[in-house]
């Protein structure tokens, strides 16, 4: 069997599964599809039969939502060098994954490389390429942009934490903020080059909520949680106080956004010893299509 160079990581739930023909380029020997294909209902389980015919795909289908869930599901059937992240309603072209593969190659000393997105909104990018470092972030990243070697990854064991993301009742979102968060922890090193990469033809979700929306709040505290721990919990208090002039301005109530920002970081402290060990991953519980 010839491994791929890229493996392109596509995470899409129920009737999604319809949508990946389109993301899907000529075949080429230096990369492959990896779909992990969520279901909830057995409705959902047909494949589209022009995705069985392709040998540069390999779809894996698990029962349950969440994002987090799925993209552990199809990085620990990765055999690629380079792994990229990816949802069921994007766009590429050929020149695309030249310039990731191409990247990675350059760079060997970086683990992590994040592009551009082009979205249909305004975006802002640093023009020019820097080594990210967790206090010196100059942009938001989405999970889209961020391409990695698969071998490092592994190493470190690392994997997306499935308490956050889409799908999750109570932190619905977060999901590369705390990737990011935990890749830094582990001590692997990040670099942003300023070439897009991928098409993202619909708006965020998130950006459309509203600015004190429960999703944000739990979000937010969640995150606060997952880096500081039990302190979290006075931080929250006392962010809460510093910006209560902010918050009677918008009209919103502060001891509300402050219970749900606690009621995301208490979803985390109390799950704190959850761990994602890649030995522990149970095969016989994903239905694999191709070899």
């Amino acid at each position: 069997m010839t491994y791929p160079i890229l493996d392109i990581l596509i995470s899409t739930l129920n009737g999604g599964i319809n949508n990946i023909p389109n993301i899907l380029l000529p075949a080429r020997n230096d990369v492959r599809y990896i779909i992990s294909h969520q279901i909830t209902e057995k409705k959902f389980k047909k494949i589209p039969s022009c995705l069985l015919k392709r040998n540069d795909v390999l779809i894996s289908q698990i029962t349950g939502k969440g994002v987090n869930k799925s993209r552990n599901n199809a990085m620990r059937l990765s055999t690629g060098k380079i792994c990229l992240f990816a949802d069921d309603d994007v766009i590429y072209k050929n020149e695309y994954l030249d310039i990731i593969i191409k990247s990675h190659q350059d760079n060997p000393n970086f683990d992590i490389i994040v592009f551009k997105a082009l979205v249909p909104y305004q975006k802002k990018y640093p023009d020019t390429s820097y080594e990210i470092f967790y206090t010196n972030r100059k942009h938001s990243i989405m999970s889209i942009e961020i391409s990695f070697k698969a071998d490092r990854v592994r190493e470190k064991r690392l994997l997306c934490d499935e308490r956050f993301g889409l799908g999750n009742p109570i932190t619905n979102g977060g999901s590369e903020v705390v990737f990011i968060f935990d890749a830094f922890k582990n001590g692997l090193r990040f670099l942003f080059i300023p070439q897009i990469i991928v098409e993202h033809p619909q708006e965020n979700t998130i950006r459309k909520l509203p600015k004190y929306a429960i999703k944000k709040l739990r979000v937010s505290g969640a995150l606060n949680a997952k880096k500081y721990g039990w302190i979290s919990i006075c931080k929250i208090i006392y962010e809460t106080i510093t910006e209560v002039h902010i918050i009677l301005k918008d009209k919103a109530n502060p001891i509300s956004i402050t219970y749900e920002k606690i009621i995301g970081a208490l979803y985390i402290l109390k799950t704190q010893k959850y761990k994602y060990k890649i030995e522990e991953y149970e095969l016989k519980n994903i239905i694999k299509f191709k070899p």
